[in-house]
């Protein structure tokens, strides 16, 4: 006689000397320290009390095996490695994503019972992912307290303290089962409603995806091709500092670079008529930015997936910063998307560099069929941190005649990488009395202390327009009154030098000098800074003729890839050759790394809330 239908779906529930340390980990990403882990565990407690997926019979339902491990789990050992967050599936997505990914599904189901004690453990150097980057079921995760295992002679250490935190918890073979209780949502009925859930929104899709089939068919039968550039830029920004009290809740304003970035792109495919080639061409700008005005690595990676899974994607222009770069080109170079940068100069995001990551460039393109080296799909039009890094310190140093150094960058990809290659390229031509990273909102006044003492000759300044940017030169201004003040081209914004909008007092500014990333003033002045003026009646930012130049290069790129194809698009990109009388930024080649060959920098002061033009910084002299 067979089982009531109430009961086939039951777990068998375990014995109460089975209580049991569950190991929840991503074979891709941290395999061989979970198994590790696995064998250290069993010596301490016995291999019936540590579970890994690796124990489960042939022919058992997996779904009802775990299900029936996590019912007895006392301790969820977390394991999270540095491809944890972004370990993707055949698709390209991050397997995070999935609501069925077994991974999610486990830490959820621990999470929600109030008898399991859920442990993030780190290897391999990773970092403990924060709460905007977690599914929202699991995003509890990122406040508990995680433990570090570290590889070679401290590994043992570490699994000791590990084993005793352990013993602490889990209670004796033999000890009676108190009542379970506490799990709100079993394993297996969440993967039941999910699965449910997931064949209905797989029916609305494939008949939405009809529907745009049919679409589709007729527009091509009416009118030609339509291809989309897309790009992702932060739309808002916090750029108040903190009040008194140390709060963060404060007003976010509207992005003012970014809307002059947009604009120039949305000028370039007017100018061009919406159309390269044989194609319709439209624009989608993406926001970067979430309502705090932050830009975390979730927006970053949605974005990116939104342009990848885009069959209509030519192009996908971004993103601002270098460290959003390295998040969205892995996921776009899976998709095969070609990807070009106005404004990420981060040296190892095209080549090798021994001051940034040791698995540089690689780590960013990974290896897929057909291409076990990666794809490589971006390029930048904008010179990388070397060129900037030996400009400036010619202008300090050569021109300047700065002999006593202090340095300062906004703890961000780009303005550590920034000041490391000052640092490197150095070679004792000034002596930096200190080079400190300073966040967004941090402290700032003991480097001010320290260098009204130090009394150093300038004072250079390593990052983007921040919260406490504008504050931090002004504090330095005050200090030393003679000292030499510059920044980078992460400060060419009207934000930062228009005292109208937030910028540098008048009183200061006259201390600063700027770099600017090279443009030919006069090509640039009548192809795009004039035609900006008469079609939004305002001035433009300096930097958005990089994003205007972008634009008119994947243009071109459309155009001359003939067919339109994204390996075609591509391939031209990776072709570019720019002669001046079509460029605002002046002659200039891509490289088969994918960077310019332009080797120059610009230098602007500030005068009654404005830039100057930009003549060029000198050459670094060997020395």
């Amino acid at each position: 006689m067979g089982q009531p239908a109430e009961q086939e779906h039951m777990v068998t529930p375990v014995a109460g000397d089975m209580r049991i340390i569950f190991i929840c980990y991503r074979r891709e990403d941290s395999g061989d320290h979970a198994h590790r882990l696995r064998d250290a565990l069993s010596t301490s407690f016995g291999e019936s009390r540590v579970f890994i997926d690796l124990e489960i019979p042939p022919g058992a339902d997996v779904r009802r095996y775990i299900a029936e491990k996590l019912s007895s789990c006392v301790v969820l050992l977390a394991v999270i490695g540095p491809d944890w967050l972004t370990s993707s599936d055949e698709h390209g997505a991050p397997r995070l994503t999935s609501e069925l990914d077994f991974v999610r599904l486990e830490i959820a189901t621990a999470l929600q019972n109030d008898e399991t004690v859920v442990m993030p453990l780190l290897v391999k150097n990773a970092r403990m992912p924060n709460k905007s980057e977690l599914p929202q079921e699991i995003e509890r995760l990122a406040d508990l307290n995680a433990h570090g295992l570290a590889d070679g002679v401290h590994w043992q250490y570490d699994v000791t303290r590990l084993t005793a935190a352990i013993k602490e918890i889990l209670p004796p073979a033999g000890a009676p089962r108190r009542p379970a209780g506490g799990l709100s949502v079993p394993f297996e009925a969440m993967w039941t409603a999910l699965t449910r859930r997931r064949y209905a929104v797989a029916a609305a899709t494939a008949l939405a995806v009809l529907a745009a089939m049919i679409i589709v068919v007729v527009v091509s039968l009416s009118g030609d091709p339509t291809l989309r550039i897309y790009s992702s830029l932060p739309q808002q920004q916090q750029l108040q500092p903190l009040d008194a009290e140390g709060r963060h809740d404060l007003p976010v304003v509207r992005h003012e670079l970014t809307r002059d970035r947009e604009d120039a792109m949305r000028l370039a495919l007017k100018q061009a008529g919406g159309r390269a080639g044989d194609f319709a061409v439209t624009y989608k700008a993406l926001d970067a930015s979430d309502p705090t005005g932050e830009s975390p690595t979730a927006v970053v990676q949605d974005n990116a997936r939104q342009a990848a899974e885009d069959e209509d994607t030519a192009v996908y222009i971004g993103d601002l910063t270098s460290g959003a770069t390295q998040v969205s080109i892995p996921i776009l170079s899976r998709a095969k998307v070609p990807q070009l940068s106005m404004s990420s100069t981060r040296i190892g995001l095209t080549r090798g560099d021994r001051r940034g990551d040791v698995d540089e460039p690689d780590r960013y393109y990974p290896p897929q069929p057909g291409y076990p080296n990666g794809y490589r799909n971006f390029v930048r039009i904008i010179p990388r941190d070397t060129i900037q890094a030996k400009a400036l310190l010619a202008l300090m140093t050569q021109q300047d005649g700065c002999g006593t150094v202090a340095m300062i960058n906004d703890n961000s990809s780009y303005g550590e990488a920034l000041a490391n290659n000052i640092l490197a390229q150095n070679h004792h031509r000034a002596r930096f009395q200190f080079s400190q990273s300073v966040s967004p909102r941090g402290e700032y006044e003991h480097l001010v202390d320290r260098a009204a003492k130090a009394k150093p000759e300038c004072v250079v300044y390593c990052g983007t327009r921040n919260p406490n940017t504008v504050e931090i030169f002004e504090a330095f201004a005050k200090a030393l009154p003679r000292a030499k003040l510059y920044g980078t081209d992460g400060l060419v914004a009207a934000n930062f030098f228009d005292f109208r909008k937030g910028g540098l007092a008048p009183q200061f500014a006259d201390a600063v000098k700027v770099m600017v990333p090279p443009y030919d003033v006069q090509q640039a002045t009548s192809l795009f800074f004039g035609p900006f003026r008469d079609e939004y009646g305002r001035e433009a930012d300096p930097n958005a003729v990089y994003a205007y130049e972008a634009m008119r290069v994947a243009l071109d790129a459309i155009t001359e890839s003939v067919s339109g194809k994204r390996k075609d698009i591509r391939a031209k990109l990776f072709e570019t050759t720019r002669e001046r009388q079509a460029s605002t930024l002046g002659r200039y080649e891509i490289d088969a790394s994918g960077d310019t060959d332009v080797a120059r920098y610009g230098v602007s002061t500030i005068v009654v809330g404005d830039l100057t033009d930009p003549v060029r910084a000198p050459r670094l002299l060997a020395k």
